[in-house]
């Protein structure tokens, strides 16, 4: 099993807000909030992963910048969560729940 990372304590208190979606603020930019993708992918560009902006239906059918996999997440993956095949539902970062 990976070790977790920690995540920075400036990404704990970011408040869900669904207007901001990805284009919408720069990449980073958590100061109105953020939707799950939003924040997901601030927190890949604080450990200087560069990802699309995409939506989550976009992810559930891309093939060009992630692909699927199967078996134990590892830090950093994006988890795209539904209780159907439909391309919509939640996504996250697989990561500890340290703050530093």
């Amino acid at each position: 099993m990976t070790a977790p990372i920690e995540i920075p304590r400036q990404f704990l208190d970011v408040p869900y807000n669904g207007v901001v979606i990805p284009g919408s603020r720069p990449v980073g930019d958590l100061s109105a909030g953020a939707n799950c993708q939003v924040f997901a992918y601030a927190i890949l560009s604080h450990f200087g992963i560069d990802f699309p902006p995409l939506r989550s239906s976009e992810l559930w059918t891309d093939t060009t910048a992630s692909v699927q996999v199967d078996g134990e997440p590892r830090p950093l993956d994006l988890l795209l969560v539904n209780r159907t095949s439909d391309p919509f539902g939640r996504m996250s970062d697989c990561a500890s729940a340290t703050a530093r």
